[in-house]
């Protein structure tokens, strides 16, 4: 585990509720389709490969609440885990070894206030956040619509060893969830917000809400965490861990 300790891993879950100016109030970033909601669940999948990274002794960052607590109400008045980057990073508070001025507790406003609009500001503050903690790697969750579901589908921005991160989590989440993996790419270009980020970073798509086959494995909390589970053994083998280990018993330890 001696490789992975210590490093800035950013877990970037996409979506999550911020305030729309047009309509004056709070909305997902993903509508809901077939009863799929693709921004919490994009949390969920995160969340859980948050807590095993943090066991192997890796230092995990979150650009949205990792606690799934409904008791903890944001700003929207609907719980913390459910809100946005842009909006959650705007009341985070800074672990005192990152803290720049000790009479606040917050991240600067230029992590989180970069933007014209809430949308644009949730965005930028999601890079901005990893430049802020000097991550190591990003990892994005993402979920899409598209028409037709062809398969695990993961890329990266082409920054260090963001290429073999990718194949490493594609072969690892593909063995897990059985799903036919695609080649390796780089971004989409509503993905480039991460392009000139000079961090290696990967995007995972866990699927399409508009595919009916794809929507009955997101329903299900299996399929979730073996997406995760598969995150987590990518990310723990790229950094050259023994292909060995008993990766499913270091993920027991957080249940």
């Amino acid at each position: 585990m001696d490789k992975i300790k210590g490093k800035r891993i950013l877990l970037d879950p996409m979506g999550g509720l911020y305030n729309d100016e047009r309509i004056q109030d709070w909305r997902y970033q993903k509508k809901p389709v077939a009863g799929v909601p693709g921004d919490i669940i994009t949390s969920e999948v995160a969340a859980t490969a948050y807590d095993i990274l943090r066991v192997v002794g890796a230092d995990v960052f979150a650009t949205r609440c990792m606690r799934r607590s409904h008791a903890e109400i944001g700003e929207s008045r609907q719980p913390l885990f459910r809100e946005g980057a842009g909006q959650y990073l705007r009341h985070c508070r800074v672990r005192p070894s990152l803290r720049e001025d000790k009479e606040n507790e917050h991240l600067p406003e230029r992590v989180w206030g970069d933007g014209k609009t809430n949308f644009e500001r949730d965005a930028s503050a999601r890079v901005n956040f990893a430049r802020h903690i000097k991550a190591d790697l990003v990892v994005v969750v993402d979920i899409t619509n598209y028409a037709t579901d062809e398969g695990l589908e993961v890329r990266h921005n082409g920054v260090g060893g963001a290429m073999a991160l990718a194949e490493c989590v594609t072969n690892e989440v593909a063995k897990r969830t059985r799903r036919k993996s695609r080649e390796v790419k780089g971004l989409l270009d509503d993905e480039k917000v991460y392009a000139d980020l000079a961090i290696p970073t990967i995007v995972i798509n866990c699927g399409s809400t508009f595919d009916p086959f794809t929507v009955k494995l997101l329903k299900q909390v299996w399929f979730r965490e073996y997406i995760s589970l598969g995150i987590f053994a990518g990310v723990y083998k790229n950094f050259g861990q023994d292909q060995a280990a008993d990766l499913s018993q270091i993920a027991r330890t957080t249940r």
